[in-house]
């Protein structure tokens, strides 16, 4: 767990792999550094404020990268705000394919019991976005999976980060 506050957890994980550092699930940040597009910039939003939040990251190469949310009680989810990294939107909007998506699979769960699936369009999300997670109903977790039409031989072309903010339940 990187993140833990009354009984909510963002988990993350890190490590070496062929000599490169790696990393999945979450990060903590609080930067909004908009002129760059380069990796070294990977932890900041495409806001117009900011101040801390979550980065989200799927890498996809453990198959435990999913970044999730867990809870130490069911939860009735209520809504988040939710954005794009700066590099994510640089590339979405630079995007050429047809039809060209970006979307965030978020899957609730109640044990091991899918209670539900919602799909965020993140194509042209420039700023937060206030989205209704009550359809997902009561749960202990939360998983948040990108998907793109646009793919490659490794898997989504779309760099796979996400912002994440004022995650709203009840008890």
């Amino acid at each position: 767990t990187i993140y833990s506050q009354l009984g909510t957890n963002f988990c993350t994980y890190y490590a070496l792999s062929y000599g490169y550092d790696t990393w999945g699930g979450w990060a903590v940040s609080s930067n909004r550094n908009l002129s760059s597009t380069e990796y070294t910039n990977q932890f900041s939003v495409q806001a117009s404020s900011a101040n801390k939040f979550a980065v989200g990251y799927y890498m996809n190469y453990y198959g435990t990268d999913v970044p999730n949310v867990t809870f130490d009680m069911a939860v009735n989810i209520k809504s988040a705000d939710m954005t794009n990294t700066v590099i994510s939107y640089d590339y979405c909007s630079n995007a050429i394919l047809p039809d060209f998506y970006y979307n965030i699979i978020v899957e609730g769960y109640l044990g091991t019991t899918k209670t539900g699936t919602l799909t965020v369009n993140l194509t042209d999300v420039s700023d937060w976005k206030r989205v209704d997670f009550s359809s997902l109903g009561k749960v202990d977790k939360l998983t948040f999976t990108p998907d793109s039409n646009d793919v490659g031989d490794w898997g989504i072309n779309v760099p796979t980060y996400f912002c994440l903010d004022n995650l709203r339940y009840t008890l």
